[in-house]
Order: structure tokens, then C-alpha cells, then sequence
């Protein structure tokens, strides 16, 4: 049986695995440099130039996205209390998942300067875990928050009812046709893990914009490298890795924002390491593994039991993937980057 065979079947140990993404992070990251500084540059005013030539988002045909093929039991199976698919923050003192989703949440609204009183848009909310921090720690915000499926609308529906949360609204729409129709109505904008699988960042930037109040501000989360931007494609030595890391999708530089400040600037950025999200994608797999039995039933549900193993494995792997990801190089090359901008034009 083939190396491939193996890990799609779930066979090979997790140590071999891992030795194998970071094999094959080593030479991405070598195809990725250009030891020409000329060659550097050009390669990301070719990126930049395709980015304004894309929709917003690439349709459902080009783009891959694993966390968007499962049913959402599954997810609650593996994600915490919070139901958070983004990194959460093992800051000093925190040790356990939904200790870090709440930090990181906490970190979140600190960071945005939201306050009481706003008109908040969270733009690609998830399962709703900043929405509903949001709503229910300023009971008199207003929160709309945009979601890419209808389980996500009903799960954040739902959740809003049993905390008796009447300030938070959801809506399920395609960001390439989201439109808020109120003009500048938001005091603060808040678009956390959405932009990785964003095409055209300044047409969306430009739509937020309009839509912000003339002291609005964004806050915007993204994983991101220290200094490369690429798309995430399948190759042909490993399709699997890029299916993993959301082909389709876009691995920016913690520095791409800046390249599109025609309608919001950067007034403070920062970031975390990566070992905040590979401790966060390690609890997830941990998760997985003690719910096995059940997200396998979930899985053979939705796709027949002949499948169930081999997507199973997919998603051991993707988190795989994602520890090895955050954790490279002591957390230092992939991380998670954090901005918040302002109107250039009041």
C-alpha cells in the first residue's frame, strides 16, 4: 500500500505525519523566497495585481474550504465551548481551550475598541463566538453578524435565544453579495479568520468603508507569514497539504494589508505566535480523538460509512497540519496578525 494510501486511510502514526508537513513546509517556504530581492518584489506586485482583478471571493468551484464541507455536529465535537475555528490565546495563566477562546475573545473587543452603545458588524462571524461576546457584553450594542451558511445563521440564531440575547442579529449571505444597504451605519466593523479566503481585499476593504461611520474603526484578524503572501494551491508532490490549508484560499504577509491604504489605514497592528495556534489546533485534534466514535457516526451520516474513515483522517491531518503551521521555527514564521484600521477620509 502506497505512502498516500496510508495517510488518507488514517494508518501512519502521527510522528511520521508531522515529519512530513514540515518537510514540506521547509520547501515551500524555499520555493516561496526569492534570493533575487527584484524577484521578491515582483512576485507580490504580481499577487497584488491579480487580488484587484478577483471577485471578493472565489466561487464554491475554486475554492475548498474543509471547515465548510462538514455537518455542524461535527464541529462541536471537536471545537470549544465557544465554538471558535480560529485561534484562541494561551496567554500567561491559560492552559485549557475554552479558557484560551475566551482570552482571545476578551483580547479581541480590547483591541477593536468596542464599547456599549455600537452598531457593530461582524463580517464572516462562524458559529458566532465574537457576536455573541459582543451582544452580551454590551447589552446595548446592536450586532449583525454575516455568516457563509445557513447552519452558521441557525446556530448563532439559536444560541442567541437561549442566552436571551435580543441585540444580536444574523444574516447568511455570499460576501461577494453581502450589502448591508445602510450606508455608513457601523461604529465598529469586526471581520476575525474571513480575509484567508477573501480574493479581493481591497474591494472588500472599499465596501467596509463605506459602511463604517466617519470615527468607525475595523478589526481585522488573519493568519498570516512574517513576510510571504501566496495562494494556497495543491501541488502535485502533496495535494493533500494544500487541501488541508483551505485551497483556494490566501496565505497573506503580515504585511499585505498595507499595500491597499486608498480607503482604510492601518492605525495599530500586532501580533501573536504561532504557538497560540498550533496549542489550539492540538486541543482540537485532542477533541477529535476522544470524540472519534461519534464524529465518525456524524461523518458516515452525511457521507456514507465508506467515506466516513478516509474524511476523518482528512481532518486528523488538516490539524495536523495546522499545529505543525503555528508551531514552525518556535512560532516565529506563521502567526496570527491583528490590525486596526481606520476612514482615510472622514
Amino acid at each position: 500500500m502506497s505512502y498516500q494510501s496510508l495517510l488518507e486511510r488514517g494508518l501512519l502514526p502521527d510522528a511520521l505525519v508531522r515529519r512530513e508537513i514540515r518537510g514540506l513546509l521547509r520547501r515551500r517556504l524555499a520555493e516561496e523566497r526569492a534570493s533575487d530581492a527584484e524577484e521578491a518584489l515582483a512576485r507580490e506586485e504580481r499577487l497584488v495585481a491579480g487580488m484587484r482583478e478577483s471577485p471578493v471571493t472565489l466561487p464554491p468551484a475554486e475554492a475548498s474550504v474543509p471547515h465548510g464541507e462538514v455537518p455542524p455536529e461535527f464541529h462541536g465535537l471537536v471545537l470549544g465551548g465557544e465554538r471558535m475555528s480560529t485561534p484562541g490565546h494561551f496567554s500567561e495563566g491559560v492552559s485549557t481551550l475554552d479558557a484560551a477562546e475566551s482570552a482571545m475573545l476578551a483580547l479581541a473587543c480590547e483591541r477593536a475598541r468596542l464599547e456599549d452603545g455600537q452598531n457593530v458588524l461582524d463580517l464572516g462571524c462562524g458559529w458566532g463566538a465574537l457576536a455573541l461576546r459582543v451582544a452580551e457584553r454590551f447589552p446595548g450594542s446592536r450586532v449583525v453578524a454575516v455568516a457563509r451558511s445557513r447552519e452558521e445563521k441557525a446556530f448563532v440564531d439559536s444560541r442567541a435565544a437561549e442566552r436571551g440575547l435580543a441585540n444580536v442579529k444574523a444574516i447568511a449571505c455570499d460576501l461577494n453579495a453581502f450589502d448591508p444597504a445602510t450606508g455608513p451605519a457601523f461604529d465598529r466593523v469586526v471581520s476575525v479568520g474571513t480575509f484567508e479566503q477573501v480574493r479581493n481585499w481591497p474591494e472588500l476593504l472599499a465596501r467596509i468603508a463605506s459602511w463604517l461611520k466617519p470615527e468607525g474603526r475595523l478589526f481585522l484578524q488573519v493568519r498570516a507569514h512574517r513576510e510571504l503572501s501566496y495562494p494556497f494551491v495543491a501541488r502535485d508532490e502533496a495535494p493533500w497539504l494544500a487541501r488541508s490549508l483551505f485551497d483556494g484560499g490566501l496565505m497573506p504577509s503580515d504585511h499585505l494589508l498595507l499595500r491597499f491604504p486608498e480607503h482604510l489605514l492601518v492605525e495599530a497592528r500586532w501580533r501573536i505566535g504561532g504557538t497560540h495556534a498550533a496549542r489550539t489546533a492540538v486541543a482540537w485534534l485532542a477533541n477529535l480523538d476522544r470524540n472519534r466514535r461519534e464524529a465518525r457516526k456524524v461523518l458516515a451520516k452525511a457521507y456514507g460509512p465508506g467515506v466516513a474513515r478516509r474524511k476523518l483522517a482528512e481532518w486528523r491531518n488538516f490539524l495536523l497540519a495546522s499545529a505543525e503551521l503555528g508551531a514552525f521555527a518556535g512560532g516565529n514564521e506563521w502567526l496570527v496578525s491583528q490590525y486596526r484600521l481606520r476612514r482615510r477620509y472622514a
